[in-house]
């Protein structure tokens, strides 16, 4: 004979601990249509992502192209300077018979203490010429070249020229300085003006123009020496006096 099993005792339940849920049919009536099939599940449409093309340009990609606009627009004027026909002697200043020294001409006044000394403004620029023999360096020296050092003389003022070429183009940059008259022999040089290129600043030099005139002053230290020591100057059209 088989052993009996005996039956295990069931564990009662703790007390506290709740009954465990039934499980409950979750099978959802099906629903049928006419002709007895079945109906299919809806299918939700997906919403189509909306076109961006008639939205136009955006307001930061108009802001750009204007700025690249005004850019654009101050490059050309830069680069479109004016005719130096003003200058007189401009390109190549000469004058006739030999070569003057016009540092020593002034220096010489200043000892003899006579009259007036005159200078057109031809002759100055020749002395210019012969005077600052300048180089272009740099990465650019290829397509870029010094021209000359010029000067134009109003009334009461003088305006100093660096002149370079770019691509055998005229592209100059200039500093104006006004003469005013304090009384007696006394006498003040104001900054009042400039120009890069075809553009025209005001009294506040840029660095460009600012070290271009610098390293002329530099270069004609003893000219400027010179001036200094004189009584009074006197700026006319075309025309520089010096009085001693």
């Amino acid at each position: 004979m088989k052993p009996q099993r005996t039956p295990r005792r069931r564990k009662p339940p703790r007390r506290g601990a709740k009954p465990a849920a039934k499980k409950v049919a979750t099978d959802a009536p099906v629903m049928t249509v006419a002709g007895g099939g079945r109906r299919p599940p809806s299918k939700r449409a997906t919403p189509r992502p909306k076109s961006s093309g008639g939205e136009g340009v955006s307001f930061v990609t108009v802001l750009l192209f204007i700025v690249a606009l005004a850019v654009a627009g101050l490059m050309v004027k830069v680069m479109m300077a004016g005719g130096l026909s003003h200058i007189d002697g401009f390109p190549k200043a000469r004058w006739a018979g030999a070569d003057r020294n016009l540092l020593d001409e002034a220096q010489a006044g200043l000892g003899e203490r006579g009259g007036s000394i005159e200078l057109t403004e031809e002759e100055v620029n020749a002395y210019l010429r012969d005077r600052i023999n300048g180089k272009q360096g740099g990465p650019f020296s290829a397509v870029v070249k010094y021209q000359g050092t010029y000067v134009n003389f109003e009334k009461d003022s003088a305006e100093i020229y660096v002149v370079r070429t770019v691509f055998g183009k005229n592209f100059p940059i200039s500093t104006r300085f006004t003469l005013k008259n304090l009384g007696a022999s006394d006498q003040k040089w104001m900054t009042t003006a400039g120009s890069i290129g075809g553009w025209q600043t005001g009294a506040k030099q840029f660095a460009p123009v600012a070290k271009a005139i610098l390293r002329v002053a530099t270069t004609c230290e003893a000219e400027m020496e010179v001036l200094k020591m004189m009584t009074k100057i006197t700026l006319v059209e075309g025309k520089v006096i010096l009085e001693p």
